[in-house]
């Protein structure tokens, strides 16, 4: 298991990481609109980023990241009609803390 949380953890980007984060932060399914919103904001205050510079540029950029996470069961989704919530899952939350931990 742990080779597993370990190559995870090298392969996750910056984007997904903060994602993941902020997702941790919210402990509850979110919107996929007011997740990207989250994390830009998260990101600009952690950064202090005075120029309001976004992580997450574009919806399609988002969507690239949340399949990805999907698909490595790093993240839970909830459909709701056409509305896509996600949620961290406790691998999600292992991966995390291990690249937070730099092991």
């Amino acid at each position: 298991m742990a080779n597993i949380i370990q190559l995870l953890h090298e392969r996750l980007t910056d984007e997904s990481s903060w994602l993941l984060a902020s997702l941790l932060l919210e402990k509850q399914f979110v919107p996929k609109e007011r997740l990207w919103e989250l994390t830009n904001e998260h990101y600009q205050k952690e950064k202090n980023n005075k120029d309001k510079k976004q992580l997450i540029k574009s919806r399609h950029y988002l969507d690239n990241f949340m399949y990805r996470l999907e698909g490595a069961a790093l993240v839970d989704v909830q459909i709701i009609g056409q509305a896509r919530l996600y949620k961290i899952t406790e691998l999600g939350e292992h991966v995390l803390k291990f690249k937070v931990k730099g092991e």
